[in-house]
């Protein structure tokens, strides 16, 4: 329900690669090229919610979640904003800098401890990738649920089901408003559940309330 399609071929002008099917009575409409950009500049809202729509489906195909039951509909998929790979990826960039400074000041063979730093570094920053590209917050027609799987440690999913959900709210920090990403709290029976740094938190938190109706 509410979906949309053939968004991407508008913006990339390209050829028409989507096709739909209905599998339930439905109403269609339908917008030219013209009428979707001047949509798009009087609601800039709307930009920003298809932008994370196209990356939610982005995600679907590019990963399984093979706990959704078979009744069970994926609605949106979002992961936390790059901004929280960038922050961690200066860990790496700060232990090659001071392991090169360190290695100059006691003499040390530059060249050999350079590249075992290095690669260290490198190893560091790919995990750091790896790690942030498995999380995940889910909306189903069911549940909301934060995937985050810390690779070779563990994996967790906490989730809620939809009618165990009493609210849920954005929450942002300065820095957060200023590349436009926030706090999903989804508030329970049982306590809290932060989908913390959510890159698209608006459509995460219209997505949770649509499931609920």
């Amino acid at each position: 329900p509410q979906g949309h399609f053939g968004d991407q071929d508008l913006v990339k002008n390209s050829d028409r690669q989507d096709t739909a099917r209905a599998l339930e009575k439905s109403s269609l409409l339908a917008v030219n090229k013209r009428g979707y950009f001047a949509i798009l500049g009087a609601y800039p809202s709307l930009r920003n919610r298809l932008e994370a729509m196209h990356t939610s489906a982005k995600l679907f195909q590019g990963n399984d979640f093979p706990w959704i039951r078979d009744d069970e509909i994926i609605r949106f998929i979002d992961r936390k904003h790059p901004n929280v790979l960038y922050t961690q990826l200066t860990l790496p960039a700060l232990f090659l800098a001071l392991s090169g400074i360190g290695a100059a000041l006691l003499r040390f063979n530059i060249g050999v401890f350079l590249l075992i730093t290095v690669a260290i570094a490198v190893l560091w920053g790919i995990w750091l990738w790896l790690d942030w590209k498995n999380d995940f917050y889910l909306v189903t027609n069911q549940r909301a649920a934060w995937i985050e799987k810390v690779i070779w440690l563990h994996d967790q999913r906490r989730e809620v089901p939809l009618q165990s959900v009493l609210s849920a709210n954005i929450s942002t920090n300065q820095l957060q408003r200023l590349f436009r990403y926030g706090d999903v709290i989804i508030r329970t029976y049982t306590g809290n559940i932060p989908m913390r740094n959510a890159a698209h938190p608006e459509p995460l938190l219209d997505m949770i309330a649509d499931a609920r109706e």
